[in-house]
């Protein structure tokens, strides 16, 4: 398998498991907050939700630069080597 493939996989792994994260933390933070037990529990909640946050973020990021890596060379603009761009515009 490619390297750009494995990027993909792994940031679309990583991505949802941050999704998965934030939900369980979400769930827990309206838990405690039922409970009336504020500070305690609450804070390691919202860690595990911002921990969510974080993966979300890096598991995109690794899974746009894997898939941008494995798109065909041929779905890129047109580029125009420079010695035939001057001499068209000399014309």
């Amino acid at each position: 398998m490619r390297r750009p493939a494995k990027l993909a996989i792994i940031g679309e792994a990583l991505t949802f498991i941050g999704v998965s994260a934030l939900v369980i933390g979400a769930a827990l933070f309206t838990v405690a907050l039922e409970q009336g037990d504020w500070p305690a529990s609450s804070v390691g909640s919202l860690a595990v939700a911002f921990v969510g946050i974080a993966l979300i973020v890096v598991g995109a990021a690794l899974s746009r630069a894997g898939r941008a890596e494995l798109r065909p060379r041929s779905l890129e603009p047109h580029k125009v080597p420079e010695r035939v761009a001057a001499h068209s515009d000399a014309g």
